[in-house]
């Protein structure tokens, strides 16, 4: 069992890395979206999919496989345990695939939604700009001098609107390029 023991070895050691970048692979399509940017990442990390399962699919070709076919010509029996874990990792492109196709309808589904939120957010945006627009406009009526304690608060609070407005412009530009919008 020499040389055959150490080819066991080498296949279970190399059917444990293979098994590893799968469940790593699983572990990441399993991953939900929260933000349009996740969106876009996972749309990017299922289209690299294809090429990190083809490198796995190799290994396990060439490799496990090899092996397998090498201790085959020796008539030499695999222990239940190496056998178990050989075919396991055999069988990881399959259930991967199907975690990459609900993946892929997830993200799409989730692409969806926060199109939605998005094009909701601009609504509501576009109508905050309105009222602070006759807000501003509104700022030449302050010539009371009595008041000035009170057009300063007034003043300050439509700045503080404008600031946050304009980090929400940027994100929603941002969102917008990131789904191919025309940005607004």
């Amino acid at each position: 069992a020499g040389v055959a023991g150490l080819v066991v070895e080498e296949l279970q050691s190399r059917s444990g890395q293979i098994s590893q970048a799968h469940q790593q692979i699983l572990t990441r399509l399993q991953e939900t979206s929260s933000s349009a940017e996740e969106v876009v990442q996972m749309k990017a990390y299922l289209q690299s999919c294809d090429a990190e399962m083809a490198t796995l699919q190799s290994g396990i070709d060439q490799e496990l496989k090899g092996r397998l076919s090498l201790l085959e010509k020796f008539q030499f029996s695999l222990p239940d345990d190496a056998f178990s874990h050989v075919f396991n990792t055999i069988g990881w492109p399959a259930r991967v695939h199907r975690m990459v196709s609900a993946a892929a309808t997830r993200q799409e589904e989730d692409r969806m939604l926060f199109m939605d939120q998005l094009r909701q957010d601009r609504d509501t945006f576009a109508e905050e700009l309105e009222r602070w627009e006759s807000d501003i406009k509104g700022l030449n009526s302050l010539s009371d001098i009595a008041e000035v304690d009170t057009n300063a608060a007034t003043v300050t609070a439509l700045q503080t609107k404008l600031d946050e407005a304009k980090e929400r412009a940027q994100l929603y530009n941002s969102r917008e390029a990131l789904f191919g919008w025309e940005m607004t």
